[in-house]
């Protein structure tokens, strides 16, 4: 999960979609599990991976549609 958020804060979202893809495998705290999802889908956005980042929106906004973050997936 931290490797996933590190690699998307460098800018390299290859590896931080390999990361918070298996980290979202695993037992995360719910807290951690919202981080993750939406900093995945951000990462296809930014890799111009459309089709995954709006699967992954689309997900983030049905387990939560009242985050702070939820803004951040419209589009």
């Amino acid at each position: 999960y931290k490797k996933g958020i590190e690699a998307s804060q460098k800018k390299d979202y290859g590896k931080a979609i390999d990361y918070l893809e298996k980290a979202l495998e695993k037992e995360l705290s719910a807290k951690e599990k919202e981080i993750a999802l939406i900093t995945l889908a951000n990462a296809y956005f930014n890799e111009k991976d459309f089709e995954n980042a709006a699967l992954k929106y689309e997900e983030f906004l049905t387990l939560y549609p009242a985050s702070p973050f939820a803004k951040d997936a419209l589009f």
